[in-house]
């Protein structure tokens, strides 16, 4: 699955607890103290937060019950480690393009 199916996995469960929880974007944004664009990026599948603590806040916010806060943190670990090998990845076409004789040097082993 890419980058932007983990976050629409983790996303769609958010958006869950969200419209299970009868509160608006804004509402819950402030109760957890984030901003209500962030919020909708998250549970739009669009982003995902650094730190697990912020989705903590905002299953806690919506009544989630553990098995459910269990899977809230499996998914935000799923969608960081795609968001880290879509870094990397990305990093190394840079790499790659801005040199691309050593990209090549490095699948032979030739030495520059």
């Amino acid at each position: 699955m890419s980058e932007v199916g983990q976050f629409t996995d983790l996303g769609v469960l958010l958006t869950t607890l969200k419209v299970r929880s009868g509160r608006t974007y804004e509402a819950l944004a402030r109760r957890i103290g984030i901003s209500r664009s962030a919020l909708h990026r998250y549970c739009s599948g669009q982003g995902v937060p650094s730190d697990f603590v912020t989705l903590e806040r905002l299953g806690r916010a919506c009544g989630a019950n553990r098995a459910e806060l269990a899977d809230l943190h499996r998914r935000w670990g799923v969608a960081i480690a795609a968001r880290e090998a879509a870094a990397e990845r990305t990093a190394r076409q840079q790499r790659d393009s801005a040199d691309p004789d050593g990209a090549e040097r490095a699948l032979t082993g030739a030495i520059p």
